[in-house]
């Protein structure tokens, strides 16, 4: 989740066979019809062309030895897309022989005609590098009589599209004198002073374009209120459902304009990225021989090979599953065969003094399990009847961090020191150990929820969205407002303000108004109809069941579904989290993460230095929790 940068993108106007249109000569039309060239000239020369395939993206992974290797995610057939234009040696062919083919660094390269330049606008140490070096040549009237002065300058050098010889004259001095152009990272600048060098040479027009701030998360793209001349942003807030009627004047260009017109437009991305996934394309057996020739030929030996394909089809995280499970199941059935049946009352176990847990009684009964809106909520539908025939007992609360040091002698929380918040930070193969240390130390059947199991006792009869209605309170729950997290953020961007700004918020308490956004202590909010706290919001809860998309062929008796369970890694988590909304905390939401997921990985630890960054991950980052089930049978 990010805002776009507003990169520069340009295009020389020199007609050719591939670029087709009216608009055949602007820099969008000419970057999207020479994408595909673009890619195979890249990826050959990066030794990504298996046979007729272009790998376009990978993915990380390691060996057994934790050394990361690259693996083909993303590609296409070059034959099927370049076959229109004569393929890919007769396209490289002309592009090699056309003036507006511009080449850095000696690189033999495809469709050099296009491109793109990013810089930040706003920069304050850009806008005055530019007059520093406009001051010292005195190229002040010249700049004036050329292009629209704005401030910041970077902006008035976009607005007239396209440029003609003098104004590519005058920004090929004055780019060449500001930056270092030996440097690495200013490959994209040295490309377009190139551009402009053989613009000059053969009397080409550049276009260009600067487009406005935009904003890219979950399937949208968001443009926000701006200037429509110069396309700098205007400063009305964002996210509004309307911006004001009244004239505005840029405080860039001075262009006057009014934001109600230029308001922000969100648009639903619906293209189907899986379309250009290999595994879809070929199949998983013939993914899996594509992914072992693509190693081969990056030069990894055999044994190697083997090993990386195993860890990348996660097979020793499905084989540690497969243990845990033959461990689990021989411990349960030794249970069951020798137990007898149990009373339903409520039961409270003691771990330690002073810690207990305590367990409500559920009843047997029948329910709807799912949403009833299959195209909302494609995850929680068909929606179907489940009979639970036998009752049993569910955690009344979360398993506190007192709790399991009490068990495990350990702590599983990225926010300690409270015994009574929940643990935070457990993957589903601990919560199954913390299931067998009970099983052993109490010799009674204890486990993780069914998906179903779950769902029941989070309605507690209840059809309604949450336990509490259709409609779920801040004092009802420990959630994060929608209202509240997507309010109009500071007009400005500055990532260090907004650091100090997230920084200098008062630390959490156990009051459940000062929660928010962190696991609170377990029943501070109000339980539901049965008694059970904490089922909406705090921390979302493992369940038993494999991850399936959707309902289709799911048990109807309330058992853990785990079919494929050898298969696939995922397990079902429940309820919503303390940093999520609302629409994450319904009774039927439902969300998938890795068995192993949960603690955090050792090696992603970022440096103390970057306070943004850790801003960002603690954000995103799902604290994870569990309860239990007891069975009185």
């Amino acid at each position: 989740m990010s805002d776009t940068r507003q990169c520069v993108s340009w295009a020389l106007e020199r007609k050719c066979p591939f670029r087709s249109g009216d608009d055949w000569f602007l820099p969008g039309p000419t970057s999207t019809q020479l994408f595909d060239l673009k890619c195979v000239d890249s990826a050959l020369r990066d030794n990504r062309v298996i046979g007729p395939i272009c790998v376009t993206s990978w993915l990380t992974t390691s060996d057994s030895e934790n050394n990361s290797h690259r693996i083909p995610h993303d590609g296409f057939n070059i034959n099927e897309r370049l076959a229109c234009f004569g393929g890919y040696a007769h396209m490289a062919e002309t592009c090699q022989t056309c003036e507006a083919n511009v080449q850095v660094d000696g690189e033999s390269t495809v469709a050099g005609c296009s491109g793109d330049v990013e810089i930040w606008p706003d920069s304050e140490e850009l806008d005055q590098a530019l007059w520093d070096v406009i001051n010292q040549r005195g190229l002040e009237s010249q700049l004036r009589t050329l292009f629209p002065v704005t401030t910041p300058l970077w902006y008035g050098f976009w607005i007239n599209s396209p440029l003609q010889r003098p104004q590519a004259e005058f920004l090929h001095e004055l780019l060449s004198a500001v930056w270092d152009v030996d440097e690495a990272e200013d490959k994209d600048l040295r490309t377009f002073l190139k551009a402009l060098e053989t613009a000059i040479r053969w009397e080409l027009p550049v276009h260009v374009s600067l487009p406005p701030l935009g904003h890219a998360d979950m399937g949208y793209f968001t443009v926000f209120p701006h200037c429509p001349r110069c396309k700098a942003n205007a400063p009305v807030g964002r996210w509004k459902q309307s911006y004001p009627t009244e004239p505005h004047v840029c405080e860039v260009c001075g262009e006057i304009f009014i934001p109600n017109e230029h308001h922000h437009v969100s648009e639903l991305d619906e293209s189907d990225w899986s379309d250009n996934s290999l595994e879809k394309q070929l199949g998983p057996e013939g993914y899996t021989q594509f992914v072992r020739d693509f190693l081969f030929q990056q030069g990894s030996p055999s044994a190697q090979v083997d090993d990386i394909v195993d860890n990348a089809n996660d097979g020793p995280l499905l084989r540690q599953i497969m243990a845990m499970r033959l461990k689990r199941n021989a411990t349960l059935l030794r249970l069951r065969e020798s137990s007898d049946p149990r009373p339903s009352e409520p039961l409270t176990i003691t771990l330690a003094p002073g810690v207990a847990m305590e367990f409500v009684t559920i009843p047997a009964g029948e329910f709807l399990m799912g949403s009833p809106n299959a195209e909302e909520n494609s995850t929680e539908s068909p929606q179907h009847p489940v009979r639970i025939a036998r009752s049993f007992l569910i955690g009344r609360f979360p398993v506190t961090q007192a709790q399991w040091a009490a068990l495990m002698n350990a702590t599983r929380s990225k926010h300690p020191g409270n015994p009574q918040h929940p643990v935070d930070r457990v993957s589903w193969f601990d919560c199954q150990e913390f299931c067998e240390a009970l099983c052993q130390r109490f010799g009674r059947i204890f486990r993780l929820p069914s998906e179903a199991e779950w769902e029941y006792a989070c309605r507690a009869g209840t059809t309604t969205k949450y336990a509490f209605g259709d409609v779920l309170s801040t004092d009802q729950a420990n959630f994060t407002s929608s209202a509240t997290m997507f309010r109009t953020p500071p007009d400005d961007d500055d990532a260090d303000e907004v650091v100090s700004i997230l920084m200098d918020m008062p630390e959490e308490d156990d009051s459940p108004a000062d929660s928010r956004a962190t696991p609170c202590a377990v029943g501070s909010y109000p339980p539901n109809a049965w008694g059970i706290y904490d089922m909406h919001g705090n921390v979302n809860e493992w369940c038993e069941d494999v991850w399936h998309p959707n309902y289709s062929d799911a048990p109807a008796d309330g058992s853990a579904w785990l079919k494929g369970e050898n298969e696939d890694p995922f397990r079902v988590t429940r309820g919503g989290w303390a940093s999520g909304t609302e629409f994450v905390c319904t009774s039927t939401s439902r969300s998938q993460l890795r068995a192993d997921a949960g603690p955090p990985d050792p090696d992603d630890d970022l440096e103390e230095d970057d306070d943004f960054l850790k801003l960002i991950f603690e954000d995103f980052e799902v604290p994870t929790g569990f309860r239990i089930v007891c069975e009185l049978f």
